[in-house]
């Protein structure tokens, strides 16, 4: 089966629990890994941020308790994956007093890179 959105390819969709607060670690390849770390910061409006780091790219994703399914509304370019552009989505539910979250997850493949 093949899945499109628009002109993109779902390559691996699906929803992971936090262990407490933990980051969450999408390991795409060898030398390639995508983080999913939340915080809570007091005073700090909700916000995401992309960190590069070696072959980590960490989504920050800050006071997601704001609202539900807090996350991007369109797919974000985070590099290549084989030779193709590799795009995703994140959204992000919390729990309790900010004790855990879920994080939904889309991956989707782009054209060749050329």
């Amino acid at each position: 089966m093949q899945i499109k959105v628009g002109t993109l390819e779902v390559l691996e969709s699906g929803m992971v629990q936090s262990k407490g607060l933990s980051p969450i670690d999408f390991i795409l390849a060898e030398n390639m890994t995508f983080r999913v770390v939340v915080e809570k910061t007091k005073g700090a409006s909700p916000s995401i941020k992309l960190l590069p780091s070696g072959s980590v790219l960490t989504m920050k994703f800050v006071n997601p308790d704001a609202q539900l399914h807090f996350g991007p509304q369109d797919p974000i370019r985070i590099g290549t994956f084989g030779d193709r552009d590799l795009y995703c989505t994140v959204r992000i539910n919390t729990y309790g007093e900010f004790v855990s979250y879920s994080a939904d997850y889309t991956f989707y493949l782009g054209d060749a890179t050329k």
